[in-house]
């Protein structure tokens, strides 16, 4: 994101009626784009993207940096455009990836949750072993727990994460919500023994980095 300090070459780019010179250069577009959301225009920033992300081949680039900054201003509703333009055009199977899973995160921050299980489940089916089907999973199973309460398809669902990523960056807190999931369903002494397990693999990790 460029500082506010930088915005006068913009504003100047913008009062001098020089766009048109530029049409057909991305970056102009890219620079366009960053000036609307520092204005809070996500709307107009998006148009620019999409074009800066034409001219440079429709690759995905532009539209996945647009969106990665739109749901970091809360612009969920421009995100979600943007990833679905994404899955649509993009033809780099890291950018579809990265834009199903950012689909469903911008409609869990939504609250629709609904949505956000259906895009989380499309995201683990089409780019399985991946970092972003991961991502999913641990996901699916939250909402399994926290939205369905459904404390024994989420226990399944961390388990699965578990089998199939044991290095999961999720692993960690995976653990920590099989126990609660434990303790939703009354089985005190299984989410002690969880308890224990979590403490022992978080033991032989830090040996390990020692």
């Amino acid at each position: 994101r460029p500082p506010r300090s930088t915005l006068f070459p913009y504003t100047t780019l913008f009062r001098s009626g020089t766009t048109s010179e530029h049409a057909d250069n991305k970056d102009v577009h890219k620079l366009f784009g960053n000036f609307y959301l520092r204005h809070n225009q996500p709307v107009e920033a998006l148009k620019q993207y999409r074009k800066a992300d034409q001219l440079d081949g429709s690759r995905g680039v532009y539209l996945l940096e647009f969106a990665t900054w739109a749901m970091r201003e809360t612009h969920h509703e421009e995100a979600i455009s943007a990833y679905k333009d994404l899955m649509d055009t993009a033809s780099a199977q890291s950018i579809k990836s990265q834009a199903s899973v950012g689909l469903a995160e911008a409609y869990r921050f939504l609250g629709r949750r609904d949505e956000a299980m259906t895009a989380y489940q499309q995201t683990l089916s089409q780019y399985p072993r991946t970092a972003q089907s991961e991502e999913a999973m641990f996901h699916i199973a939250e909402l399994h727990l926290t939205y369905l309460h459904d404390p024994s398809k989420a226990l399944i669902a961390f388990r699965t994460l578990l089998a199939a990523a044991p290095g999961s960056s999720f692993r960690a807190e995976a653990m920590f919500r099989m126990a609660d999931c434990h303790l939703s369903r009354g089985s005190i002494r299984d989410a002690i023994t969880q308890r224990s397990e979590e403490r022992r693999v978080g033991k032989e990790c830090r040996s390990r980095w020692s």
